[in-house]
């Protein structure tokens, strides 16, 4: 390899990981601010009015699913920029049979005895 095409690896990889970690931050930060100030603040009380208590679940719900977001979007992230991670994704599902270097690896030797 190249230093040219070691350099462009590196940056694609660089700005991968920025992604993810900027993904990472804006999806789980709402969870963890939400839990923080349940906890400190005691959002949920048991005096408040049902409307409230029904805000505030579906405040909860919302903020869960944010979370979530991240895992699912890591995913697509990970397809849609990297060639690699799709060859070997496609590998996994394909049983190996699309890989042509691991076609004369995989196969069988065979011989000219026959079973009795």
């Amino acid at each position: 390899m190249n230093v040219a095409t070691d350099s462009a690896a590196f940056a694609n990889m660089t700005i991968i990981l920025l992604a993810v970690c900027a993904w990472f931050f804006l999806t789980t930060a709402p969870k963890a601010v939400f839990l923080i100030a349940e906890g400190v603040g005691g959002l949920y009380v048991v005096s408040r009015t049902p409307e409230d208590q029904a805000w505030f679940r579906l405040a909860a719900a919302i903020v869960s699913i944010v979370a979530y977001l991240n895992n699912t979007f890591n995913f697509v992230l990970y397809i849609v920029t990297s060639s690699k991670f799709r060859k070997e994704l496609s590998n996994l599902f394909s049983c190996g049979r699309n890989d042509k270097k691991y076609a004369s690896s995989t196969s069988l030797p065979t011989s000219n005895m026959s079973v009795v």
